[in-house]
């Protein structure tokens, strides 16, 4: 029946991206349930399909979860590169006020990593 191939989108290729081949599972299993007596005819049951809609939710989820935490690694890679950069502004300042305080003090430069 080409209208429930259609319907279920058993019908084409399968997505590549999860994104996309999510949304086509979950479209398949939502209408599923109206032509489940199709699938009896290759032994596929009611209980076969909700654990595959179960299986699709947990990867839908794993996908959501995974975009949240490359969202969150981003900004964190961000507040520390921000917090890097105020430091060697910082650095630098204190360096510049190192040199001339200790001036008559070459040695104590050098304990500062300064090579005189």
């Amino acid at each position: 029946n080409r209208e429930w191939w259609k319907t279920l989108q058993l019908n084409g290729k399968r997505k590549k991206g999860y994104a996309d081949w999510i949304d086509q599972a979950n479209t398949f299993y939502s209408h599923a349930p109206a032509v489940v007596q199709e699938f009896k005819k290759f032994n596929i049951t009611q209980a076969d399909l909700d654990k595959g809609k179960t299986l699709t939710q947990a990867v839908a989820a794993a996908f959501a979860r995974q975009k949240i935490e490359t969202s969150l690694a981003q900004q964190a890679t961000q507040q520390r590169d921000a917090a890097l950069e105020a430091l060697h502004n910082w650095m630098s300042d204190f360096m510049s006020i190192a040199r001339v305080a200790l001036k008559e003090h070459p040695q104590q430069l050098e304990l500062l990593g300064v090579i005189v």
